[in-house]
């Protein structure tokens, strides 16, 4: 299928992005690249700042968007079974076959926000991963009690860390002798596998507390 300009400039973009970060690229850069105008670039986005947000909402918030919190989540799930599905849900937007992982420029883009946030970072933060995170919180709750929200903090990042290794350092794990592939089948594997070790270690902070 023949890409429109719009997608040219979208596709130039995201490996630019990914690979030179937000300030270092230029509306000039991606223009020799997708093979269009400025003016082009201009029409669609307006600037930059412009194109950018674009960028993250249609590769992020799509990707993120196929895996509702809702659709894994229900009314009158116990604790056990809230904590399987959230580390279900956040392995599929991640490493799942729609997921982030699927597109390694993807993947560099993502972890540029994580570690070195542009102006864009706010939004995403606010529409994506806080909703995770305040979830995640809460459901940690259920097991260990009410705690400080540091240390609350500390214990729903252990569990979602676990999900965010495969989509960060897939070539690291790869060269170590494990390699999860972007299917329905290793994606509820690797899930079942976080979801029993941190089943039993949360089991084991709520002993030793007691």
């Amino acid at each position: 299928m023949t890409q429109t300009a719009k997608q040219r400039i979208e596709r130039a973009a995201l490996q630019l992005f990914a690979d030179k970060g937000f300030r270092a690229t230029t509306i000039r850069d991606i223009c020799a690249k997708s093979g269009v105008s400025v003016a082009l670039v201009h029409y669609h986005f307006k600037n930059k700042n412009g194109l950018y947000q674009a960028l993250l909402d249609k590769e992020i918030g799509e990707a993120f968007a196929q895996h509702p919190i809702p659709a894994y989540l229900q009314p009158g799930m116990g604790p056990e079974e809230r904590l399987r599905q959230i580390i279900r849900l956040l392995l599929n937007r991640l490493i799942g076959p729609e997921g982030l992982g699927r597109d390694r420029a993807r993947v560099r883009l993502m972890a540029r926000e994580l570690t070195a946030p542009s102006p864009a970072f706010e939004p995403l933060f606010q529409r994506h991963i806080q909703p995770m995170i305040l979830t995640m919180v809460e459901i940690i709750r259920d097991f260990v009690g009410d705690q400080e929200q540091a240390e609350l903090m500390r214990i729903a990042t252990s569990v979602a860390g676990q999900c965010l290794y495969p989509f960060l350092a897939y070539e690291v794990m790869q060269r170590s002798g494990l390699t999860v592939a972007h299917t329905v089948e290793q994606v509820e594997r690797h899930a079942e596998h976080i979801y029993q070790f941190s089943l039993r270690g949360l089991y084991g902070l709520k002993e030793s507390n007691a």
